[in-house]
């Protein structure tokens, strides 16, 4: 007779396995993505670049985030081992359990599957250096800037006003919440929201705290760029646990940075201090974007001497690379990421340079012309790294003119 007994026990074994890591795995995330969104849409300051990164950060979590997690409920539903339910825990625990690091490892086999998803992990590397350098934690208010609290009252927006001066100055989304949102739902997800809140910083707060890279983020974001390089060569056990240590590399910088508050606001200043923005910043934009740059060109070099075909048969090869990790889902992740950071490079350019702004539109219109050759995990850390250059130079200017 068949133990229904034993049957029905290990069905709500299963069952509750799936709830747990659903639990542990969709919603950090899901609530990461409600905080973010939230602070970013009711922020006072409002303009068109605001919105349009809001609108693509709603549609990676339609086109990405909903059918990652799908498909992860569906793939731990389906695989549980009904028989041995203990060994599908672990399973679950483990680093590859959602089924996205054990393809990123067996898709790093596959130049066309890799060509797209090394692309996703340098772009994690950018948007990580970025968070580090100009997330909340970095910024203060001067003056009377701390007012501007009061404005949103007047705007008729409720808003939760926290910090010091009685509340008066506005709280934003600590730099690790955007972190953890990358790294567990997706870059096109978490870069539009940061992007938007870098934008509401902007104008009424100014740098309080220097940028300049630690010892800690320069060795992690150089390990980290070196793994991804590395990871065609290791094994596909090996490769799985050295993707999950990439994003364990990048997430602890950010975290010992900006602290452990989910918000953050920003303290008022006498006046601002002497710490121009950026500086050291650049050269660690430079070595992400040139690593990139070396594994695209080494992955594109590989298909055309194996095939000796041209660059629309690449494109179209890893489009449908041979891993259940590439597809529609992975190119939607890297277009709407790539989509916002054009937004925010046109904005950069049209408000940021004091002189050449012509010189600086003109730039970043062919950086976005190139992308879809060259990747935007190589044009945007450039463009960054462009960026510091006039930044520092109106700092300087400020300082000189007070």
């Amino acid at each position: 007779m068949p133990d229904h007994a034993g049957s029905t026990s290990n069905d709500t074994l299963h069952a509750a396995a799936v709830a747990a890591g659903v639990l542990v795995r969709v919603a950090p995330a899901a609530a990461a993505w409600a905080l973010c969104a939230w602070r970013a849409a009711t922020a006072a300051a409002s303009s068109l670049a605001r919105a349009a990164l809001l609108a693509l950060s709603l549609a990676a979590l339609a086109a990405v985030g909903v059918p990652l997690a799908s498909t992860w409920i569906a793939h731990s539903t389906a695989t549980g081992d009904h028989s041995a339910p203990r060994d599908w825990l672990v399973r679950l625990a483990g680093p590859g359990s959602s089924g996205r690091s054990a393809a990123y490892a067996e898709a790093a086999r596959d130049p066309h599957a890799w060509f797209w998803l090394s692309q996703l992990l340098f772009l994690h590397l950018t948007a990580v250096v970025l968070v580090w350098a100009e997330g909340a934690h970095r910024y203060g208010t001067v003056d009377g800037s701390a007012a501007v609290g009061q404005a949103d009252a007047k705007n008729g927006k409720r808003l939760r006003l926290l910090g010091s001066g009685r509340g008066r100055t506005m709280w934003f989304v600590n730099a690790y919440v955007y972190a953890l949102l990358g790294f567990q739902a997706a870059i096109s997800i978490a870069l539009p929201l940061f992007l938007a809140q870098r934008l509401v910083l902007t104008g009424p707060y100014t740098i309080a705290r220097a940028s300049r890279p630690s010892f800690l983020l320069t060795l992690f974001v150089v390990l980290a760029a070196l793994g991804i390089l590395a990871l065609p060569l290791l094994p596909v056990p090996l490769a799985t646990y050295a993707r999950t240590g990439i994003h364990l590399l990048l997430f602890v910088p950010v975290l010992a940075e900006s602290g452990l508050r989910a918000t953050r606001s920003p303290p008022p200043m006498a006046r601002p201090r002497a710490a121009e923005p950026g500086v050291g910043v650049a050269p660690l934009y430079t070595f992400v974007a040139g690593a990139a740059l070396a594994a695209h060109a080494q992955l594109a070099l590989q298909h055309f001497v194996q095939r000796g075909e041209g660059l629309v048969a690449l494109f179209a090869a890893a489009a449908t690379g041979g891993s259940e990790a590439t597809g529609a889902v992975v190119l939607a992740d890297l277009t709407l990421a790539g989509a916002a950071a054009a937004v925010y490079m046109f904005r950069e350019a049209l408000v940021g340079p004091n002189a050449g702004r012509a010189v600086a539109v003109f730039a970043v219109v062919c950086l976005v012309a190139v992308s879809p050759l060259v990747s935007v995990s190589v044009t945007f850390p450039v463009f960054l790294a462009y960026r510091e250059a006039w930044r520092i130079s109106s700092f300087r200017l400020k300082l000189k003119a007070a």
